[in-house]
């Protein structure tokens, strides 16, 4: 009898005990089904979000870039503008300018770094998170077997769908930045490029001043002319310490005449030699004159397929070296078309498959030079 008993018992025990393994597997499959059902929707969330949220951000970097071209454009103008007119005030040449230094050196320009942007930037985060295909169910292995990976499998997706959750509140956060921002940086690259438009008009009437100045030096001096004439303009009357190197800078603009002043070294090129002129007395010009410059462009520029879908449009601003063989190099962008990266590219690319130019001239003789060139993209 007791031993029957005992056998009851442990059959009971066995049973209970599978029962309560069987309840606990219930349990675990209907938290997973529910928990897998949740983090699937909360990634289709994210992976729509995360596009979003990364094209936005591209077209807000590109705003910020336009805007900060623009900031760099007007620090060159007015440090140039400045340098020119001070040339000038030492040349006694300044009666015939219709406007002052402290017109140029009281711009204020604007701080491009916002707090709560550089604050965001270290908080929040854009995770690139890669989807989990967890297993719908496990009804293959034994009921223990499958408790413990339910409880692994929950564990897991708990854990993910906390990165999840975070990950949307930054995108939410970001891209709220992103909507507030891109407009102010729309309305500071605007400002800026209506002043960099009027600052190019005074480092014209600066440049043409120059002109004068150097051609009436050229022709009455170098008696009763100041010791600047000689600095600035070493090559008009070369002397024994020949020539003083400056840094100045000049913008020649829609196909203008660069300005012929003093020879200026820029950079050296090597295989050319180490001077560079931003002015001389004949400026560096494509084979066959501009008309032929203009038609080269219209015929080889490809328009970018996303400017023509976007409609985008405008002016790609390049500075490069014309050698005095006539090869061109360090083709540079100084402004580029706003939010058409792939325009700039384009115009670089034309430029550096022109012909040879025919070479700037100094005194007669054919220098290396610097060009200033505006490449048009309209639709």
């Amino acid at each position: 009898m007791r031993n029957l008993f005992i056998f009851i018992l442990t059959i009971s025990s066995f049973f209970a005990s599978g029962q309560s393994a069987r309840k606990l597997n219930k349990q675990l499959k209907v938290e997973y089904a529910v928990l897998v059902k949740d983090y699937n929707k909360l990634f289709d969330q994210y992976d729509s979000l995360f596009a979003e949220t990364k094209t936005k951000k591209g077209a807000f970097l590109q705003k910020k870039k336009n805007a900060e071209q623009e900031l760099n454009l007007s620090k060159e103008s007015i440090r140039v503008c400045l340098k020119n007119y001070d040339r000038l005030v030492n040349l006694a040449f300044t009666k015939d300018i219709a406007f002052t230094r402290a017109s140029i050196e009281t711009i204020q320009l604007p701080d491009l770094r916002f707090p709560e942007l550089l604050a965001a930037d270290k908080q929040y985060k854009m995770p690139d998170l890669v989807r989990t295909n967890y297993p719908d169910n496990m009804n293959t292995k034994k009921i223990k077997q499958q408790n413990s990976e339910y409880a692994d499998y929950l564990q897991r997706l708990k854990g993910d769908t906390s990165l999840l959750s975070k990950a949307l509140n930054d995108f939410n956060v970001i891209g709220q930045l992103y909507q507030t921002y891109g407009p102010k940086y729309d309305s500071i690259s605007k400002s800026l490029k209506d002043q960099n438009d009027e600052l190019s008009l005074k480092r014209s009437v600066l440049d043409k001043f120059l002109q004068q100045a150097r051609a009436n030096y050229q022709s009455k001096g170098p008696k009763g002319f100041n010791e600047y004439y000689a600095d600035y303009f070493p090559d008009v009357f070369p002397t024994e310490n020949d020539i003083r190197f400056d840094d100045t800078k000049t913008k020649s603009g829609d196909f203008e005449e660069a300005i012929p002043i003093a020879p200026v070294k820029v950079e050296s090129v090597p295989q050319e030699g180490p001077i560079i002129y931003d002015f001389v007395d004949e400026i560096a010009e494509f084979p066959g004159g501009r008309a032929e410059m203009t038609a080269y462009l219209a015929t080889n520029i490809k328009y970018p397929e996303n400017a023509l879908k976007l409609g985008l449009q405008g002016k790609c601003y390049l500075r490069f070296i014309v050698s005095e063989n006539g090869y061109i190099s360090n083709v540079k962008v100084m402004r580029g078309v706003p939010d058409c990266p792939e325009c700039d590219k384009e115009a670089i690319r034309v430029v550096k498959s022109m012909p040879n130019w025919i070479p700037g001239k100094l005194n007669g003789k054919a220098v290396n030079s610097v060009y200033n060139l505006p490449v048009s993209f309209k639709l």
